[in-house]
């Protein structure tokens, strides 16, 4: 049985013509699963055939007998990932063989033949993880993944676990030192031969973070240059990767113990707050691709604590999150760290710093640890950044997530605090690029803190705490918002609720001529009173200095 690999004759415009299209039968998979399996073969010959089968895969996957030799052709994946060793050179015959066998297996996962090889691909999966290169680390995370998803976890997870672990510990040292962020350079070799090659492979390997050129081959000629790829343990693209997978077995996995939760949450917050001083390098060798990429796995593994949170059931506690609430201060300068550091550019990821930011708000245990750092919460260059993209999308979540935070620690707050809040919250009031529900929103804040400078003021042991002054301040705010309502927004409303009257068509039975007729005289009258009333004079002016309540410290 035969089928085209395109489209089928009679839609070609030359259906006429004699069609060149090449067909693809059982013969073809069944020899490439042999040419697979012969031990004689050499890696190139099969890497060619493997090419041709994945050019063609939709075609292979529509024969009627595929999905009895796709068992077959998984099997002999299997052998061969057996019969060959993990390769650090991307234009290494063995490692394209290595990658395109593993993107076979990621495309094919959903067939229902996979289900019955889970087992020893999960297995395998976990092998690649440890040992095999960035690339193929990365591959075997999401095939693991979606074998977790088809079937249940291996025991042998607890050991993947505890090498993530120790590579995050051992990627928290490297960023700390520092070396990690210089480029490598090109690295050559006088020796020649398979040893000397390996040797030097080996060497490059230790301090290969990001993949580099690498000069293979004698001195005299200058050498080769090949792509050299880090091991997956060193990678933090791999690592980032890794959290989603850590995640599922987490999720898979309850029971955890109280040891295993306690080091993996002390390795995610040590590598969180993983800071190196960038400026005292010289700037050629500061590798700005790499340092997004280890502020990426950084959000992630973030996103991580307030995932354990949000998966906790209410009312319970589980081991990871009490080794959560144990290190809350440190999850807190990870926060501030990520959103100080974060790429303006990067919107993503900024909200999803926000999102696990008000994540770690609702937790009883852990709001208590941002109470020393809520003035520096108020900084829109802080929370948001510089960029405009950022600040026009994420202000309205920002002043939100703040004025739910205050709802909770108002009664832990200092004077000096209470009044900038205040001020700020003020300031979003007469903001006409914050939406209307956020102004509402400020305007209950502002009633929230009323009941804080009562016990300041009842309570102060020091002078020059009075509540008078901040509410009297906070009441001409409110009027001045109503001003504006007044001067600008109910001349619009009178004037558009007047159209609807003067074209509405009212039953008798609905409302009463005369009363009609009243009500239209009284949005007439109010249209034109809002157009004609003068300024009171008597009025008090809010850009008075005397007005303002001057605290030390607070803008």
């Amino acid at each position: 049985f035969c089928v085209p690999t395109t489209s089928s004759r009679a839609n070609n415009p030359l259906a006429g013509a004699p069609s060149s299209t090449p067909m693809v039968c059982t013969n073809d998979l069944e020899n490439l699963i042999r040419t697979l399996q012969d031990q004689n073969v050499r890696d190139d010959t099969k890497l060619q055939a493997l090419k041709e089968f994945w050019e063609s895969f939709d075609s292979f996957s529509s024969l009627s007998t595929f999905s009895g030799l796709l068992d077959a052709l998984v099997r002999s994946f299997l052998k061969l990932f057996a019969e060959t060793s993990a390769q650090f050179i991307a234009e290494n015959n063995t490692q394209q063989l290595r990658k395109l066998m593993l993107d076979i297996l990621l495309r094919t996962t959903g067939h229902d033949v996979m289900k019955l090889q889970s087992r020893p691909i999960q297995l395998l999966m976990i092998k690649i993880i440890q040992t095999d290169n960035e690339v193929n680390a990365g591959l075997a995370i999401h095939i693991l993944i979606d074998h977790i998803k088809l079937a249940r976890p291996l025991e042998q997870m607890s050991g993947l676990m505890a090498f993530l672990r120790k590579c995050f510990f051992d990627m928290d040292m490297h960023v700390r030192s520092g070396r990690i962020y210089e480029k490598q350079a090109l690295n050559t070799t006088g020796l020649s031969g398979h040893v000397g090659e390996d040797l030097i492979i080996e060497m490059s390997l230790q301090r290969c973070f990001t993949p580099h050129g690498l000069s293979l081959g004698a001195k005299q000629t200058g050498g080769i240059v090949f792509k050299l790829i880090p091991r997956g343990s060193q990678s933090v693209t791999v690592l980032g990767e890794s959290i989603h997978l850590i995640m599922l077995i987490c999720q898979q996995n309850r029971q955890q113990g109280n040891g295993e939760a306690r080091e993996l949450i002390q390795a995610f917050v040590l590598f969180t707050n993983a800071i190196v001083d960038v400026d005292r390098m010289p700037t050629e060798k500061a590798n700005q691709e790499l340092l997004n990429e280890i502020h990426s796995a950084q959000v992630k593994t973030l996103i991580f604590f307030s995932w354990a949170i949000r998966s906790c059931p209410a009312g319970k506690s589980t081991y990871m999150t009490e080794a959560l609430v144990k290190s809350a201060d440190g999850v807190c300068s990870a926060t501030l760290f990520l959103l100080d550091s974060c790429p303006n550019l990067v919107v993503s990821q900024r909200k999803d710093l926000l999102r696990a930011t008000k994540t770690f708000f609702s937790c009883d245990q852990m709001r208590g640890s941002f109470v020393p750092h809520i003035p520096r919460l108020f900084s829109e260059k802080l929370m948001l950044g510089t960029e405009f993209t950022a600040n026009d999308y994420l202000r309205k979540t920002m002043y939100e997530q703040l004025a739910e935070l205050l709802q909770h620690l108002r009664t832990d707050l200092s004077y000096p605090v209470l009044c900038h809040a205040m001020y700020i919250f003020s300031r979003c009031l007469h903001d006409p690029l914050l939406p209307p529900s956020t102004q509402i929103q400020s305007i209950r804040a502002m009633m929230t803190l009323c009941d804080s400078f009562i016990r300041c003021e009842r309570g102060a042991e020091k002078a020059h705490q009075p509540a008078r002054d901040i509410f009297l301040g906070a009441l001409e705010s409110l009027i001045a918002k109503l001003r504006v309502l007044v001067v600008y927004h109910l001349p619009l409303l009178f004037a558009t609720a007047g159209e609807v009257f003067r074209g509405m068509e009212w039953p008798d039975r609905e409302m009463d001529p005369v009363e009609k007729q009243k009500l239209i005289d009284i949005i007439a009258k109010e249209r034109r009173h809002s157009y004609s009333t003068p300024a009171n004079p008597s009025a008090l002016n809010l850009d008075d200095p005397s007005l303002h309540c001057h605290v030390e410290g607070v803008p």
